[in-house]
């Protein structure tokens, strides 16, 4: 069941991310929502490792390319764009994306170690 709880898991994470940007309201509902079917499973480490890759990785990926296209735009001669604030959340959301992973890796490894007739 760990391999169905992860994917289950990036899934989610991944729409709740998107959902947290554009209606926060339904993404705070959608991630309480997650976590309690996470917990509900066993081992808890994959399921809860792929919601914070799906979130994190999605925050990563839009709020990294808000910086790109905003540094791309202010090369063009008179021109200008700024995201103000956001570089607490990019941090944030790399802190998700590395916390992710690393339970994603807790999970592999603790399925790896079990006795043969666990």
């Amino acid at each position: 069941m760990t391999g169905t709880s992860w994917t289950a898991g990036v899934l989610l994470g991944a729409l709740d991310g998107f959902l947290l940007f554009e209606f926060p309201s339904l993404g705070l509902a959608l991630l309480a929502i997650a976590v309690f079917l996470a917990l509900r499973e066993r081992p808890r480490a994959a399921g809860i490792g792929g919601l914070l890759i799906g979130v994190g990785g999605c925050w990563t990926f839009f709020l990294g390319r808000t910086t790109l296209e905003c540094d791309a735009f202010n090369r063009v001669p008179n021109q200008g764009c700024t995201a103000f604030g956001i570089e607490p959340f990019f941090a944030l959301a790399v802190v998700l994306l590395v916390s992710g992973i690393a339970l994603t890796v807790v999970a592999i490894r603790g399925r790896r170690v079990r006795p043969p007739g666990a």
